[in-house]
Order: C-alpha cells, then structure tokens, then sequence
C-alpha cells in the first residue's frame, strides 16, 4: 500500500457517483496518520448545493495527493521539518486553506489553473527557515486563481529578466538596477510580439494582486511614457510553488 492509500479508497471505488464521495477523496494519508479533512465535509457539501463543478475537485483532490506526496518525499530524512509539515497540514489554517481551494477549483475546469492552486496550498504550508512564506494563505489562493496565463507569462519574463540582479540583492534595497536593465524586458517583450500598452496592463494586474511592483522611476533612464516593474518576493515564490509541482 502506498503512503498516500487509505481505507477509504474501497469505499470511493463502490461509490464512484455519489456527490458526498468528494468528502472522502478529499482525505489524505500522510505518514500513517490520515489528515483530518474530513472535518471539513457538511462546509465542502455545502459549497456543491450552490453549484460548480464536481470533476474539478477531484482533480484538486488528485493533485493535492501527488503535492503532499512529492513533499514527504523530499523531507525525508529531516524529521524535525516532517513533524512539523505534519503539524501544519493538521492546522484550522490548512483547513482554512483547502476550502478556499476547493471553492475556486469548483468554479474551473481548467486543469493548469487546479495545479496552480494545489501547488499554492501545499507548498505555503512547507517549514522554511529564512524565505519568503506566505503569512494568509487564503487570500494567496484567491488571487492566485483569478491569474489568467497571460498573466503568469508575464510575471515569469520579468522573473526571468531580473533574476541575476534578484540573486545578488535578494532584499530589493536598490531599484536602480530594475531601470538599468529595463531597455532589456522591453525588447524582450516586443520580440514576443507583445504591445507595450498591453505588458503595461498585465504587470499593473500582477501588481494589484501583490505579486509585481512598480519601480520608482529614474528619468534620466526612461522616457516619460515608459514605466518600469519588477517581481514582489511574493511573486517570486508564487512561481517558485507552481513551477515545483510534481517535482
């Protein structure tokens, strides 16, 4: 039996059709101890008598299972982080959390956007030592859901466009780097084709959620229509979490 199968698996098999089976494919096994998600079952039952859409949450459920095995996988070894993990999956936050997931990924069908925001809900519960963690991770899903793949294309070029100076100054102390190299995304960003209005809009997106910022301007750099972002730790880590899923 693997770490992630459980008793109920039997009973999900015999009662493939029922809606309340969600409840159960919603229960994982992790080290032996089955989490206590089931706890959750009258508010996820709740959430489906107003509609949405069932096969979504299964495929939260299924990648949920493959996040939390991926994750247990590689903490082995470091019993203390294991423990805790544990203790957080077993939290009123996780819980918190999984139901923010399991009502936005009833309102998709789209299964990168459900990977998103399973990658999102595990991964901020993960024990870190000196990075960026998510303080709400509710609030984290529900933006992370409304992110189109424009969206995150985006996010990622400017990730990608600053990411020795992100390494060299991971406290973002000094902007004038962002403009130096600013010239650079906008040439990135035209051999993708893109108007310039257009990126504008999707870093102001990505800027509304939290996850780019608007750099101060040096006009000795940038022309007085030009307008210069860079990624948030808050956007680097999103990235980081959905770029990591199953692996």
């Amino acid at each position: 039996m693997g770490q992630f199968d459980s008793p109920i698996e039997g009973f999900l098999n015999q009662h493939k059709d029922e809606p309340r089976n969600i409840v159960g494919e919603l229960c994982i096994e992790i080290g032996g101890k089955l989490l206590p998600l089931v706890g959750i079952g009258n508010a996820v039952l709740k959430l489906f008598s107003s509609g949405g859409n069932a096969d979504s949450v299964r495929e939260l459920a299924a990648t949920m299972k493959l996040e939390l095995q991926n994750c247990w996988e590689h903490l082995k070894g470091h019993d203390k982080q294991l423990e805790e993990f544990r203790a957080k999956l077993a939290s009123p936050a996780f819980e918190d959390a999984t139901l923010a997931a399991i009502d936005e990924a009833r309102w998709t069908s789209r299964p990168d956007k459900i990977r998103r925001i399973s990658a999102v809900l595990v991964r901020s519960f993960l024990p870190v030592n000196e990075e960026y963690a998510p303080s709400d991770v509710v609030s984290l899903i529900r933006d992370v859901a409304r992110l189109g793949e424009d969206d995150i294309f985006i996010l990622r070029e400017l990730a990608d466009e600053y990411s020795d100076i992100i390494r060299q100054q991971p406290n973002f102390h000094d902007q004038n780097p962002y403009t130096e190299k600013f010239p650079e995304v906008l040439k990135r960003i035209e051999e993708h084709k893109i108007h310039r209005d257009d990126f504008y809009a999707q870093c102001a997106r990505s800027a509304g959620f939290g996850f780019a910022i608007e750099v101060m301007r040096n006009n000795f750099r940038m022309a007085p229509n030009d307008y210069c972002f860079r990624p948030t730790r808050r956007g680097i880590k999103l990235l980081e979490m959905i770029d990591s899923f199953g692996r």
